[in-house]
């Protein structure tokens, strides 16, 4: 049961992906967060694209909040659509570790009970 709590902690604080790295479950934890990266970057594209002109190697971060905000008032779907993407790998990743951390969890309770012998 630690290992469940802990696990999903992890993954709610931190982001999709990390609670599989407590778990030791690097393949899925790669999986996650690759999948996390890929669609952060790809919105960053997004608005990259959108403000290539506006923007200057000079800017400072009021700027740049603004130009973001600018995007996301001209841009509601794109914004809505990565939302629900992040969102949807965020929810998913969140029950694929509560499984991995149960299962875990049983195989560590077989494991202590003594077998039944036929």
């Amino acid at each position: 049961m630690k290992n469940t709590i802990i696990a999903i902690a992890l993954t709610l604080l931190l982001g999709p992906g990390t609670g599989h790295l407590y778990l030791k479950k690097f393949r899925r934890a790669f999986l996650f967060i690759a999948g996390a990266l890929l669609c952060a970057l790809l919105l960053a594209l997004q608005v990259v694209k959108a403000f290539s002109a506006g923007i200057t190697p000079a800017m400072g971060s009021k700027e740049a909040t603004l130009l973001f905000q600018q995007f996301a008032a001209s841009s509601p779907n794109t914004m809505l659509f990565y939302d629900a993407l992040l969102a949807a790998l965020w929810a998913y990743a969140l029950l694929d570790v509560y499984w991995q951390a149960r299962e875990l969890d049983a195989a560590a309770v077989a494991k202590t009970q003594p077998g039944e012998e036929e």
